[in-house]
């Protein structure tokens, strides 16, 4: 499935498919750090790796040492809200403590409703 994507360079605003890759010396575990993206799914040499979403907690995605190779990796990222920054690196550690129910879209893009009970009477 990814193998027929065609990637160019466009700016977006929307959901979008973005490819990265990184040389790696020696293959490790290794945390994505995922603060600067949205929401989605990501793929690491052509493995779901999961999803994620920058309301948190985690902020990173664990990578097995094993999905990756000496050399070019490849990382797939499909974004549903489009990142802050299209910038993705690799932690040893992983952010597992950061909330940021701010940047919930359906909270943001909710109506307000307000319910009114002036006619109603008890049964």
């Amino acid at each position: 499935m990814l193998g027929r994507l065609r990637f160019q360079k466009t700016k977006t605003d929307g959901p979008a498919f973005w490819r990265a890759t990184m040389k790696i010396e020696k293959p490790e575990d290794t945390f994505l750090d995922l603060r600067s993206w949205g929401k989605g799914v990501l793929w690491v040499n052509g493995r779901c790796l999961g999803r994620y979403w920058n309301i948190g907690p985690s902020q990173t995605a664990y990578v097995p040492g094993p999905w990756l190779k000496r050399g070019k990796n490849e990382i797939i990222i499909l974004d549903l809200l489009g990142p802050e920054k299209p910038v993705i690196a690799g932690l040893a550690q992983p952010i597992l403590n950061e909330l940021h129910p701010e940047k919930d879209f359906a909270r943001s893009h909710r109506p307000i409703v307000t319910l009114t009970m002036d006619t109603a009477k008890p049964f």
